[in-house]
């Protein structure tokens, strides 16, 4: 497996981590707590310490897809406004209307709520794992399995077949998933503190690193990926993509863009890689609402299409990108 997420950082970088962990409750799988953590940092030469410059922090309970409480930090007015959300439709509008400084902003905290609704939708592997573990009696019933979402679901695909002939969704290809190596490498100052995740839990580790180089404009190299903590306390791999483009500096409109799968659950998901080309010429600030517009259906990919989205925030992190020289 190609190992993207613990690349080093670069000289005149600044890179954005971000993890949000997700654990089902025994007593209650409908209930998920969700903790975010995000930072923002410069790295001014190769091989220096990064510094610092925004952080933020989200603690989340979600009953049956609704926000029951929520904190965040720093604290900012129109958080509480939140509560009693249902993330699977019109959260990130209503982030988008009670946050909108944030959001304008491309804060650390506006990446992590915009995060919760993509985590909640991968909270359901450990949330079946649990049942599973807990017998019969309590097992997940199958529902409805929304097809054409996406092209691992679409409804002529491999895992659609087997739903409707088993009631069940199907495990994903790398059964058993595949051991994560270390997500901060020999690079640990690159990325915030990442607590140790508890069997049955699972997390999504995105980080953002943009840079300039003067022959071409901004560059960007972006990577996402999920991991799931086993019985044995293993961390395993069930998602990872990358995303590397060019940003044009002064009119910040994609000049190139490039999509690689590294692991993804279903025999048609990595097919969709090329639907990224679709965000050249796209001014990057407007990603966000251009991928729900154009990118959607069955020939696109979820998770792609999330990454794709933070890279809405890259002429923020490019505006603290300091004028560099390598230290003489």
């Amino acid at each position: 497996m190609v190992e993207r997420l613990s690349e080093d950082r670069r000289g005149g970088s600044v890179r954005r981590t971000s993890s949000i962990d997700i654990e089902a409750l025994a007593a209650d799988p409908a209930t998920l707590r969700f903790s975010g953590r995000s930072r923002d940092a410069l790295t001014r030469n190769p091989g220096a310490p990064p510094t610092p410059i925004a952080r933020a922090l989200v603690r989340a309970t979600v009953s049956a897809g609704v926000v029951d409480s929520l904190s965040v930090h720093p604290h900012v007015p129109g958080a509480d406004q939140l509560v009693g959300k249902r993330l699977a439709v019109g959260f990130r509008t209503a982030i988008w209307r009670n946050l909108r400084e944030e959001y304008d902003a491309g804060t650390p905290l506006h990446a992590l709520l915009d995060e919760l609704p993509g985590a909640h939708v991968i909270s359901g592997f450990a949330v079946r794992r649990l049942a599973a573990q807990a017998g019969p009696a309590t097992a997940v019933r199958p529902g409805v399995r929304r097809l054409d979402v996406c092209a691992g679901w679409a409804a002529d695909s491999e895992a659609a077949a087997e739903y409707r002939a088993t009631g069940q969704s199907p495990p994903p290809l790398a059964m058993p998933l595949a051991p994560s190596r270390p997500a901060l490498g020999a690079d640990a100052a690159g990325w915030h503190t990442l607590a140790p995740l508890r069997p049955g839990s699972m997390s999504r580790r995105r980080r953002l690193d943009v840079w300039l180089d003067s022959a071409a404009g901004i560059r960007v190299d972006a990577v996402f990926r999920d991991v799931f903590c086993d019985d044995d306390g293993a961390e395993r791999t069930l998602h990872e993509y990358a995303v590397q483009a060019l940003v044009d500096a002064a009119t910040h409109e994609v000049q190139a863009i490039e999509a690689t799968p590294v692991l993804l659950p279903h025999t048609e998901c990595p097919s969709t890689a090329g639907t990224a080309q679709a965000m050249i010429s796209a001014p990057v600030r407007g990603l966000r609402e251009r991928v729900s517009m154009d990118l959607f259906g069955p020939s696109c990919c979820t998770h792609l299409n999330d990454l794709l989205r933070t890279l809405a925030d890259v002429p923020v992190l490019a505006a603290a990108l300091p004028a560099w020289r390598p230290a003489s």
